[in-house]
């Protein structure tokens, strides 16, 4: 094309006319699985969170600073006076298992909620905005 340009080559290599340019054309046959993958990827997009950002920053928090909080600690089982009575054995349980609840309604909820906060647009547009429409998508989101 650039040697066509100069009409000086042109009439070297003895060209009367430049073809003209056609563009490009991709043509596909129909494919049988066509329609079946746009519902599938439409599925994925209205139903699959795992992707957005604030997913990833909420498994972030929790491999950060809570993954090694267990409900119940073998450990202090296993470091117990053993034998143990039932009754003993059932409070160690109870007071590991408020602990941990502790720790996560006090330390571990507050600071996914702000998460929600600051990074609202990353789920915002999942609420319904009038009264009459529906949730589901934002009962995906949290469930």
């Amino acid at each position: 094309d650039y040697i066509l340009a100069d009409n000086s080559e042109r009439e070297r290599l003895h060209i009367k006319a430049v073809p003209v340019s056609f563009p490009q054309r991709v043509v596909r046959a129909p494919v049988p699985w066509h329609d079946r993958y746009q519902v599938a990827k439409q599925s994925q997009e209205e139903g699959l969170f795992i992707t957005n950002p604030l997913m990833r920053r909420l498994q972030n928090l929790w491999d950060e600073k809570y993954s090694s909080v267990r409900i119940v600690d073998l450990n202090a089982i296993r470091n117990a006076d053993i034998p143990l009575a039932s009754s003993d054995f059932e409070d160690l349980i109870k007071r590991q298992c408020e602990t941990a609840k502790t720790l996560l309604s006090t330390q571990w909820l507050p600071e996914c909620s702000e998460l929600f906060v600051t990074h609202k647009s990353s789920w915002a547009h999942l609420v319904p905005t009038t009264a009459n429409q529906p949730t589901m998508a934002v009962e995906k989101f949290f469930c």
